[in-house]
């Protein structure tokens, strides 16, 4: 028998000295003085000279004295996230413009790089610290960055490895060494049995090529030729071999052992999630109005939206996480009018947008080479500074920016795949009553103003304002008696009630239905800063106005022309007018922001193909609009809308672009659900890409669909002008899953272990829930082999969520598309708080469906 034949031994090394397959450093150390950029609490930048020694064999940076870090004063290579060059933080772009402001050049013979560190920040654009350097040799800098890039590969070699030996070592008390740590590997994945023996030679351990196609066609609803069936084979025994001695090694490159099924069971071939769509995998040359487009709100924010810092870094890893729709929010700072971005007439920091500009050229096209679409609120009110920044745009960008005017033969937008490595400019060509965005838009714009008004009616049912009046700066600056303007039938208006954007991601969304309490938080929590902010002259002038009231009559008296500034309407009495009042006001306010500023023809003539018009309705915009002309609506009044007219809204999406966005009060930068705007058509559905919540989930979940371009084609019902018939009420899909077992290394204590799996369902009209039984006592391998079905109404936009929790503690989670799962036996690797995957952490199911 081939089982006789053949003995394997097991061989582990140990991965700390395992490096053949890597080339060695030339040395165990380095040591080379560099000069070390820091910035004080007074925004001052300053050089240290220090020491810095490299240990290679230990994998740490030891710096004597070293600003910002622990007592022992070294850096460990494992902490290190990448290794930059040249001017790539935000401290070193701050100080290269705070240089030229002065009139200081930069020295051209220094040589400028970073050590970027990892981030324990929950939030899914992590801004870690870095450790910025110069130095004026040559040589030590190239030595040091090829040094540090290699420790840096290896150790994302052996990490997985170190991690493994670990548990051998430690294992929370399990009691295993590392010549246990193969079985146990075998022991997690025992459900395997039958279906091997289902496919194996008869009598035999192992599988040839023949059985192993028949598995894939019938467990796996897969087409396999032979000749890949026979690749695969080979490709386990070669990683099989690396841990163990093969004797008769020729005898199994034909066969598949039992452990080697195993393995390859726990490959990215039996992952839940599609290979096929890893990479660009739909149809790019359609209408760019035909696509799903990645949008980010209010980009350049690492926070929230009244406090926190303005960051380059944003720009870079919003881009490289594949977004495509960025936003860029313009002012003019300081007697010379110097041209910076922050959100305005807010405490947020300030930075200089030629360092945007120069983030976004560097890494717009590096994970994808897909048009990008820069959203420009142009708060420049003098004409020089708009030409100043056209220049800007154009000097930096060059040819990439797209500057040619529309054809007169042209009836579309062009495609995603025609466009290929360009960039747009969407902005206000002029302020007319013709134009529209987000500061011209009938809602104003959190961006206008330290604050605005909105009407009652453009907050619908579902929504609840959560403030807490005594810690958010807003409430404290209007007089009770406007409390009662946002007051309906089931008290809109929530005093007192505290609900954190942490809170809701690891409670809310995993131990509730968070449909069910969506749109909910709108409340911003500034800590200490809320005595700050009561001590700031601007915020106690409005305070003090808002206090003061006037006569209805003495209302009507009032001159539009003559509002500059919004204290002026803090002192009308708003207890005593209707909702339609309000928007009055709202009107006279608009007209006032509109009428201060002069719009320069040079940035004009960057606007092609995304061009904001004034939205009056959707028939006015289907009759009147060109393909070119665009809306943008924030997100109560496009689920205003969707509940008035869908259709005309579809009808509008197909030929020309919407861009939607959060609505003002959301100051903690939470997000509301894209899908029921994404079945509208709308394409640029706008989020707070600085908060990892459900919406964000959800959102990435769809544009991992096609590569993560940042552009995924619309369902057909959307774009087919045919398919009005399609019935959301009725059922279109049978999802069965089968949830077998977990495997969990490391993971939990057995006296502290109940886990449970929650899987939900997320779309517009499924809001499905079901949850496993807890077992106890099993902190490896946990087995539920619980089935669940699910009827799914509209399969194109639903979205499923693995959530594991022990005792009610969220532990990790997975979210995928209806339109990525793969039938048959799969495997899905939980993600953290932090959205990486925890090692080791996976769940074993069965999924079937079919269509009703």
């Amino acid at each position: 028998m081939i089982g006789d034949k053949m003995k394997v031994k097991p061989r582990f090394y140990n991965p700390l000295n395992n490096h053949h397959h890597q080339q060695q450093p030339q040395h165990h150390s380095l040591t080379c003085n560099f000069w070390q950029l820091i910035n004080n609490r007074t925004f001052k930048f300053k050089f240290v000279q220090r020491s810095f020694h490299l240990d290679i064999e230990r994998k740490l940076i030891k710096v004597p004295g070293i600003f910002g870090l622990d007592k022992k004063k070294q850096i460990n290579m494992f902490d290190v996230k990448e290794i930059r060059e040249g001017f790539a933080t935000d401290k070193w772009i701050e100080f290269k413009f705070n240089q030229q402001n002065n009139g200081i050049e930069m020295a051209e013979n220094f040589f400028y790089f970073s050590i970027i560190m990892k981030s324990n920040s929950i939030e899914i654009v992590n801004i870690g610290r870095s450790i910025d350097l110069m130095t004026d040799n040559y040589q030590n800098y190239c030595q040091w960055l090829q040094t540090m890039r290699t420790l840096l590969e290896e150790i994302a070699e052996l990490e997985s490895k170190i991690y493994l030996k670990q548990i051998a070592l430690h294992g929370n008390g399990h009691g295993f060494d590392t010549k246990k740590i193969d079985k146990l590997l075998l022991e997690t994945t025992t459900f395997l049995d039958s279906i091997f023996n289902r496919y194996a030679i008869q009598n035999c351990n192992f599988m040839d090529k023949h059985g192993l196609q028949k598995f894939f066609q019938v467990e796996q609803d897969e087409k396999k030729t032979l000749a890949e069936c026979q690749a695969m084979i080979a490709k386990v025994n070669s990683y099989i071999h690396r841990g163990f001695e093969i004797i008769n090694q020729t005898l199994t490159e034909n066969y598949l052992s039992r452990r080697g099924f195993y393995y390859f069971f726990q490959s990215i071939q039996f992952e839940l999630f599609s290979s096929e769509h890893r990479k660009v995998c739909q149809d790019m040359s359609k209408p760019m109005s035909h696509y799903y487009i990645a949008s980010s709100h209010n980009s350049y924010l690492s926070g929230n939206q009244i406090t926190s810092s303005s960051s380059y870094e944003m720009y870079r890893k919003i881009l490289q996480n594949g977004c495509r729709s960025i936003e860029i929010d313009i002012w003019e700072d300081g007697p010379d009018s110097e041209l910076v971005v922050y959100h305005g007439k807010t405490m947020t920091s300030k930075i200089f947008l030629q360092g945007v500009l120069e983030t976004i050229n560097e890494v717009a096209f590096v994970e994808s080479d897909y048009p990008v679409i820069i959203s420009i609120e142009n708060c420049c009110k003098k004409e020089r500074s708009q030409s100043r920044m056209a220049s800007m745009i154009k000097e930096i960008f060059q040819d990439r920016l797209y500057q040619s005017p529309i054809g007169d033969d042209e009836t579309e937008l062009p495609s995603p795949e025609k466009m290929r490595g360009k960039i747009f400019i969407k902005g206000i060509e002029n302020l007319s009553h013709d134009s529209d965005s987000e500061e011209s838009d009938n809602e104003l714009s959190d961006s206008d103003y330290e604050f605005s008004f909105h009407q009652q009616s453009s907050i619908n049912d579902e929504s609840v304002l959560e403030v807490d009046e005594k810690e958010s700066p807003l409430l404290r600056l209007i007089p009770k008696k406007f409390h009662r303007l946002f007051e309906r039938q089931n008290s809109i208006l929530t005093i007192g009630r505290t609900v954190s954007p942490q809170s809701s991601f690891i409670e809310g969304d995993f131990d509730n239905d968070y449909f069910e309490k969506r749109d909910s938080r709108y409340r911003l929590s500034l800590g200490d800063n809320n005595k700050k902010a009561q001590q700031n002259s601007k915020w106690s002038r409005i305070k003090k106005l808002s206090g003061k009231s006037r006569s209805r009559s003495s209302f009507k008296k009032i001159d539009p022309h003559n509002l500059s500034r919004p204290e002026s309407l803090l002192q009308i009495n708003l207890q005593r007018y209707n909702s339609s009042e309000i928007v009055n006001i709202e009107e006279i306010f608009s007209k006032c922001s509109i009428s201060s500023k002069e719009k320069s023809t040079s940035f004009s003539e960057l606007i092609n193909y995304f061009k904001p018009r004034k939205f009056h309705s959707l028939d006015d915009c289907i009759g009147n609009f060109q393909f070119n002309e665009m809306i943008s609506r924030n997100e109560m009044s496009s689920k205003q809308l969707i509940r008035e007219c869908l259709q005309s809204y579809r009808q509008f999406t197909r030929t020309n672009m919407v861009r939607v966005y959060p609505h003002a009060w959301r100051q903690d930068s939470s997000n509301y659900i894209p899908t029921d705007h994404w079945n509208a058509g709308a394409q640029m559905v706008a989020l707070n890409y600085q908060q990892i919540s459900m919406p964000m989930l959800v959102n990435l979940a769809l544009f991992s669909l096609n590569g993560n371009c940042g552009y995924v084609l619309k369902p057909e019902y959307i774009r087919n002008p045919m398919e009005q018939s399609y019935d959301m009420t009725q059922t279109k899909m049978i999802l069965k899953i089968r949830l077998i077992c977990g495997q969990f290394f490391d993971k939990f204590k057995r006296k502290e272990t109940n886990l449970k799996v929650t899987i939900r369902i997320y779309s517009m009209v499924d809001k499905l829930r079901r949850s496993t039984k807890s077992i106890e006592f099993e902190p490896i391998n946990p087995v539920w082999n619980e089935e669940f079905t699910f009827k799914i109404k509209n399969p194109e936009l639903s979205f499923i969520q693995f959530t594991l929790v022990n005792r009610s503690s969220y532990v990790g989670h997975y979210m995928i598309s209806m339109s990525a799962i793969k039938k048959g036996y799969r495997h899905i690797s939980l993600l953290g708080r932090d959205l990486k995957n925890l090692k080791f952490c996976r769940l074993f199911l069965h999924v079937d469906y079919f269509n009703k």
